[in-house]
């Protein structure tokens, strides 16, 4: 994306590094309040600064601002998938829970590989900004699937959820 707005080959992969870092720093401030929201909302919001950051990025032409948007990218999406794997575990009934949430690790990592091409396919024929489109359209869905239809899990039995 960043060589797709016009960055050179090694000032990307610079950028990229430093958008990088936000894995590591992101997993350590999500630790801080990871347990004191429910992991449904933790889904939504983590969505949404996902489609903010995301549209920002689309319009930002200058370095430091691309790469502030991606680091908040990838912060947000670093806190996405520690909440999404907690939040599946608490939605199955014990007795089918790790093959459920086996089933779905699997379909991601399947699904992974689709949308690595499909993204690869609309970098080529819609730019940087088709894909962006895309990304903050897949958000906008896991936003109001999980904010809309996902159960209630906070200060709940398991079986009753």
């Amino acid at each position: 994306l960043l060589s797709g707005k016009g960055a050179t080959v090694t000032h990307s992969l610079l950028y990229a590094f430093f958008i990088t870092l936000a894995y590591p720093l992101g997993s350590l401030i999500c630790s801080r309040y990871a347990d004191k929201l429910e992991n449904k909302w933790q889904i939504v919001f983590s969505s949404l600064m996902t489609v903010v950051f995301g549209t920002l990025f689309a319009f930002m032409t200058h370095p430091v601002l691309m790469i502030i948007c991606g680091f908040l990218i990838t912060y947000s999406n670093a806190w996405l998938t520690f909440s999404y794997h907690a939040y599946q575990t608490e939605i199955f009934p014990t007795h089918i829970r790790a093959r459920a949430v086996g089933f779905c690790y699997s379909f991601s990592r399947l699904s992974t590989v689709f949308s690595s091409i499909l993204i690869g396919l609309i970098l080529q024929y819609a730019g940087s900004q088709g894909v962006i489109a895309f990304i903050v359209l897949s958000m906008l869905i896991v936003m109001l699937s999980v904010g809309i239809y996902g159960p209630k899990t906070r200060g709940m039995d398991l079986e009753n959820i």
